[in-house]
């Protein structure tokens, strides 16, 4: 939820996604959930129930969330529903993920982006507390996104550069590649790596990615505290 990647591979198109959050919030590993008739597969936060990551293998379809939008934002003494309810909300509707987002309310909701992956198409969704945006990418392209709330410009500048380095040390790109990066400590500060650890309780406590292929979909989960991964395969879908 703090540091996500997109890239295009031979494999499919691979979606990686840190979580930089306190140890005490130690998610479940990945189960599919029905949600609104549809299967969802997402690691659940056990303080909201909501997620940071999930998939709809059913729909092809990824929605990765990070907190705050392009800037550092103050945050409120409450809010009014989880971001991570609402990206399940938006993952499990009838309509497309970006349809969808049209009409949803985000009225006191924190703000955030979310990654979404649909239909063989990219897209970057903002909440910044008053308004919405929608960016589409281009899946032939590569792109990192840094958490507004944990990391400054500066970082988010110096982890873009990271970031373009090591693509650029691949002629082919592998999902394990993408792994090793999001796990990787380029710098002895830890408080801007990849692999984050700002205090012992506040530090990248899991790794999850997706990818999705022409003949398969897979979803892993590692999660750093238990040094445990786990991996889930689902049957392609037609888009």
């Amino acid at each position: 939820m703090c540091t996500v990647s997109y890239v295009n591979t031979a494999a499919g198109v691979v979606i990686t996604s840190n979580r930089d959050e306190h140890v005490l919030r130690s998610a479940e590993f990945p189960q599919t959930h029905i949600l609104n008739g549809q299967s969802i597969t997402f690691p659940k936060d056990p303080l909201a129930g909501g997620t940071w990551f999930a998939i709809n293998a059913q729909s092809n379809r990824v929605v990765v969330l990070l907190n705050g939008a392009e800037s550092k934002h103050q945050r409120a003494s409450s809010y009014r529903k989880s971001r991570g309810l609402v990206l399940l909300d938006l993952i499990s509707a009838d309509e497309d993920v970006c349809a969808n987002w049209q009409l949803y309310e985000l009225h006191q909701i924190e703000p955030f982006t979310l990654v979404v992956y649909e239909r063989n198409a990219l897209f970057q969704l903002r909440w910044d507390g008053n308004q919405k945006s929608t960016v589409t990418l281009e899946t032939t392209q590569s792109y990192i996104w840094s958490s507004a709330t944990l990391y400054s410009p500066v970082v988010r500048a110096q982890r873009q550069s990271w970031f373009t380095e090591f693509l650029g040390q691949y002629a082919a790109l592998t999902p394990a590649d993408m792994m090793r990066f999001h796990a990787s400590s380029p710098t002895t500060d830890k408080q801007l790596n990849l692999l984050m650890e700002r205090t012992p309780e506040l530090k990248t406590i899991s790794i999850t990615q997706a990818k999705v292929g022409p003949e398969n979909s897979v979803l892993q989960h590692s999660d750093l505290l238990l040094q445990q991964t786990e991996t889930y395969t689902f049957d392609a879908v037609q888009s």
